[in-house]
């Protein structure tokens, strides 16, 4: 059971799990506006700007294959989110590179 929990984690890219079995959050919201974020990443900070998530979704097909709707796909995305601390971040597409 464990195993699959980690496995899950890992997939989702919410932890890490080091060789001695400890968990570890890979990405921790520490500050969120509207235009961008901080936060911790592999224990780093990090500042993105972000891009609102309509827009966002508008230029996305991500859910095409996999969610009936972007409503149903923004649902999915906004728990990964949760995990991470995050309140209006949805999704990382929305991540200004």
């Amino acid at each position: 059971m464990c195993e699959r929990i980690i496995k899950e984690l890992q997939k989702r890219g919410t932890c890490e799990v080091s060789e001695n079995d400890i968990v570890m959050q890979v990405t921790q919201a520490l500050d969120e506006k509207s235009d961008k974020v901080t936060m911790l990443m592999f224990g780093e900070l990090a500042t993105k700007q972000v891009r609102p998530v309509e827009q966002t979704c508008k230029a996305c097909s991500f859910w095409k294959d996999k969610f009936e709707s972007i409503k149903d796909c923004q649902t999915f995305q906004k728990k990964d989110s949760e995990a991470r601390g995050f309140r209006d971040l949805i999704c990382p597409e929305q991540f200004l590179e």
